[in-house]
């Protein structure tokens, strides 16, 4: 052993406890899969809780409050929504600079709508809104607000009596709808890939 390998040793055995106490306040990384309901990681300036994983150990990762108020649109069809646009426009590409280009899965967005027409059919989003059943499939691990919080689900449709209602969540947790054009809170959700190292929040 160099005098300046022990040197180094010597700083290190002296100094063991300042060192371990410098270690502990680092951020800890797991891969997405490894988060347990309920932790949080940051991102794009956003704390995000997985609420729910799907059986390639994906995690749906939801913001923990609303990023901020917007009507939904002209009419309840997520496909035409001016969050859908924002959402998958500027805050897809700071999730992109924090976690990497490909960090993502697809969201594949059934747009079904609460009386039970199709009319909407199918989308695919990077980041969303959940829908009725992602929301009401998984509620024990999501976290109340106090807002009232978009979903992306139609309350009817064209065919049905109407493209005016949109599916939110109260501040209590239930469900209800609620007119397009009214400013609601958005909270969104995106699939983190099982494989992405993450820092926990």
């Amino acid at each position: 052993m160099t005098n300046e390998q022990r040197n180094i040793l010597n700083f290190i055995m002296e100094n063991k406890k300042v060192i371990e106490e410098i270690i502990n306040t680092l951020p800890k990384e797991k891969l997405a899969k490894d988060l347990e309901f309920g932790e949080s990681i940051r991102c794009a300036g956003i704390t995000w809780s997985k609420f729910a994983e799907d059986n390639d150990g994906n995690a749906y990762m939801l913001a923990d409050e609303k990023i901020f108020n917007m009507k939904f649109g002209e009419n309840n069809d997520w496909r035409e929504s001016s969050i859908r646009e924002k959402l998958n426009g500027y805050l897809f590409q700071n999730i992109k600079e924090n976690l990497g280009a490909d960090a993502l899965v697809t969201i594949h967005i059934d747009l079904f709508s609460y009386d039970g027409l199709r009319d909407y059919g199918k989308c695919d989003d990077m980041v969303s809104l959940l829908t009725y059943d992602l929301y009401r499939n998984n509620r024990e691990n999501i976290k109340s607000i106090k807002d009232f919080w978009w979903l992306s689900t139609p309350d009817s449709t064209p065919s049905g009596y109407g493209s005016d209602g949109v599916q939110v969540v109260y501040s209590g947790g239930g469900v209800d709808y609620l007119w397009c054009d009214g400013y609601r809170a958005v909270r969104p959700f995106f699939i983190l890939k099982s494989s992405i190292f993450v820092s926990e929040n």
